[in-house]
């Protein structure tokens, strides 16, 4: 609201002050966060989802049951 009382003292004359400066600051917030949220995206798609851990640890698993179930 600070930026938006900022800018309607800036547009004073104006009757429609207040809306242009409401505009002004959407605009802003909107592209600020279409960057970030560009950002987060490439970052996301960078990196892989896949628990690689987990999946390990449950071939090793896998293998120590077959070891298992052939010496009994």
């Amino acid at each position: 609201f600070a930026f938006i009382a900022l800018l309607h003292a800036a547009f004073m004359p104006s009757e429609y002050s207040w809306l242009w400066a409401s505009l002004i600051v959407t605009v802003v917030y909107l592209v600020i966060g279409g960057i970030c949220g560009g950002i987060a995206y490439s970052r996301i798609k960078q990196t892989s989802l896949k628990p690689t851990r987990t999946l390990e640890v449950l071939k090793q698993d896998q293998v120590w049951i077959q070891n298992e179930s052939r010496a009994a």
